[in-house]
């Protein structure tokens, strides 16, 4: 009996792929709920976009007060819990490119760290 198997070596120079688990990334976002520096809040909202994204939690809504905007988030419920609680909130920042380009070095050093 004979086998072979193709692959890819990645070249040496190239970024490492992250992979990251679904629970790890709700973990992160749940811990962020308390925390009201403006910088974890804009983490916080790209998170909760990272999660809709993956089907983890759903957009049920947005409420305004005053200046301030929060999208109402539904997590999806599994087969066994069909009783859903209230939404979560989470506040858009409004972000501006710089902004972005911030959070994105943030994520990319906290997906790369030891969790």
């Amino acid at each position: 009996m004979f086998s072979f198997w193709r692959t890819t070596v990645p070249r040496s120079d190239a970024a490492p792929r992250l992979l990251v688990d679904d629970a790890v990334l709700m973990d992160i976002f749940e811990r962020l709920a308390a925390d009201d520096r403006p910088q974890r809040i804009a983490f916080r909202f790209v998170l909760a976009l990272i999660l809709m994204r993956k089907k983890m939690l759903k957009f049920t809504g947005r409420k305004t007060e005053g200046a301030v905007e929060r999208w109402l988030l539904q997590p999806r419920a599994s087969a066994s819990d069909q009783q859903a609680g209230p939404p979560i909130e989470v506040i858009n920042p409004n972000l501006a490119d710089d902004g972005v380009r911030d959070l994105i070095d943030q994520l990319s050093e906290v997906l790369q760290s030891e969790l």
